[in-house]
Order: C-alpha cells, then sequence, then structure tokens
C-alpha cells in the first residue's frame, strides 16, 4: 500500500481499519496533510542524521515525514490504541521509534540520552497536545537536556502570549521564561479544518531556538533566584511586585520596596511591567541579601 498512498491516506486507511476514535480529552486532531507535514519537517531543520524527539505522534504521519527526511526519531505517544496504526505508518523506516507514556511524567534527559546517546544534540518537533503546551515547552527548554530547537503547533493564541512584550496583556510568567531560554518565531498559521477532526481553534506553528548563556536577554548572577522572582512577578496581578517577592523570599514589604527603590524601580511597580533584564536586577539583589 505505501507505494501506491501517500502517508496521510495511509494512515486515513488504517485509521479507519481500527475503527480509531478520536479522543477530545487528548486533544487528538491529527494533520493528515503530507504537504504540511513536509514542510514542518523543512522549518524544523531535519535532515539526515538529525535527532528528533517528537511528543504525540498520533497517527505517525508527521513521524513519517521526519524519516523520509532522513532523522532519527523517537516519539512519546500516550494512546496505546495507536500502537497497530503506528506499527503499519512506520514499518518502512528503521529509523523511527515509539514508545508509549505520558511525556509530562518522563524523565527527558534519561530518554533522550538513552536514545540518541548521552549528550546528543536534538530537536524537538511535534503536532503538540495543546493541553500540555504550556506545561511541557519550557520543562523541554529550562532542563538539563534542552533541545537545539522546537518547532511545535499550538493554539494561535498561546503562540501569541508567548510572544508577548512586557506591559503587554499577554505578558507572563510562561512568556517570560520561554523568552528568557529562546528566541521564538510564528512561522505558520493553520486554519481549524487543516486537522481531522476539525480543531476549534486557530492554530500556529512557533520555532524556538535555544539560547546560549550568553545570547540571552537577561544575564542574572543566579538563574535559580532570576527564576523563581520570574514566577513572583506574576504571581498576584493585583499586587505590587514588593508584596509578591515579599511573600516568595520572607522578607518584609518595606524591605522588598527599598530593594526596589535601591535598584531605581518604582517601589509600588507591579510586575507584569517589568522587562527580563529588569527582574534579573531584581534577583541580583534579591541573591545580595542572602
Amino acid at each position: 500500500m505505501q507505494d501506491l498512498l501517500g502517508d496521510a491516506a495511509r494512515a486515513r486507511v488504517y485509521l479507519q481499519e481500527a475503527g480509531f476514535h478520536f479522543s477530545r480529552s487528548l486533544g487528538q486532531n491529527f494533520l493528515l496533510d503530507d504537504d504540511w507535514n513536509r514542510r514542518i519537517a523543512a522549518l524544523a531543520g531535519t535532515g539526515e542524521g538529525v535527532n528528533v524527539l517528537e511528543v504525540g505522534p498520533g497517527s505517525g504521519t508527521l513521524t513519517a515525514a521526519l524519516a523520509r527526511a532522513g532523522a532519527r526519531v523517537l516519539a512519546v505517544e500516550i494512546d496505546t490504541a495507536l500502537a497497530p496504526i503506528l506499527d503499519k505508518m512506520l514499518a518502512p523506516f528503521p529509523g523511527a521509534k515509539v514508545v508509549f507514556g505520558d511525556i509530562t511524567k518522563r524523565e527527558i534527559p534519561a530518554l533522550v540520552d538513552g536514545e540518541f546517546g548521552e549528550g546528543a544534540a536534538y530537536r524537538v518537533v511535534s503536532n503538540l497536545p495543546y493541553a500540555i503546551a504550556a506545561e511541557l515547552l519550557p520543562r523541554l527548554v529550562s532542563g538539563a537536556r534542552p533541545p537545539e530547537s522546537v518547532t511545535a503547533m499550538v493554539q494561535r493564541e498561546a503562540a501569541e502570549r508567548m510572544q508577548a512584550r512586557p506591559g503587554e496583556k499577554n505578558w507572563c510568567a510562561l512568556a517570560a521564561r520561554m523568552q528568557y531560554f529562546c528566541a521564538i518565531e510564528t512561522v505558520a498559521i493553520l486554519p481549524p479544518h487543516a486537522f481531522t477532526p476539525n480543531a476549534h481553534v486557530e492554530s500556529a506553528l512557533i520555532r524556538c531556538r535555544y539560547l546560549a548563556p550568553g545570547e540571552r536577554p537577561a544575564q542574572p548572577r543566579d538563574e535559580k533566584a532570576f527564576l523563581a522572582c520570574v514566577d513572583a512577578a506574576f504571581a498576584m496581578r493585583r499586587k505590587t511586585y514588593a508584596n509578591n517577592l515579599a511573600g516568595a523570599f520572607g522578607i518584609p514589604k518595606s524591605g522588598a520596596a527599598e530593594l526596589l527603590e535601591g535598584i531605581g524601580l518604582a517601589p509600588a511597580v507591579r510586575g507584569e511591567a517589568l522587562s527580563l533584564a529588569e527582574i534579573a536586577r531584581v534577583s541580583d539583589a534579591v541573591s545580595a541579601l542572602r
């Protein structure tokens, strides 16, 4: 069959033969479109010898496109009902492997080291289950074994939130963390009808390039303290940053206000008004107190 049909057509046949039922709770909206999957593989920069971690392969159409481009693919799928479909879809591709489990509960460094080799470079490419995007993406880029890049399909609203700027309505902890570790761009917008079944929202393909420490938009002395200050900035939007810092670090509110004033920030400033560089100044001042 593979010689007569494209990957998307094969997937449709295998899904129908298996009597597969799409799960809304698992965010199963598959991209059964060979042109789009080839384009995603190209935009992700995959090619011969590139290691790829794919999250949520679904029916395996993107997996097949990545493997056809020459990539070595490790795909993590939560739904074991897809096993017979993925077995058939990926039979022609010895460089593609599927493991079943919940990626949010897996130790990603051990997973990629075990498959690609300790310390080997890899990229993440995924038609990402939208419900886990806000949790998984920061974990991927801030972990001990970050990928060179992440090319992922997310809700368009989520893509816009991740690219918001300081002071804007969508500026949030997710945006701050992602922009600290990555350069993010939207490379394509897909309508709901591009997916099977139709999605309920527009989707965006984002490409996130991991930034080496010297490239980042802020240079805190203590990254752990900096990330704690990022979280404090957005902890309670109706409160001042001094209030949130006091709660996060166990210092008096008056002391937090003085700390902000000492580095040239208004004592009543709200965290969501600050840039990454300004939050780094705050974290350096907090670190000096300890």
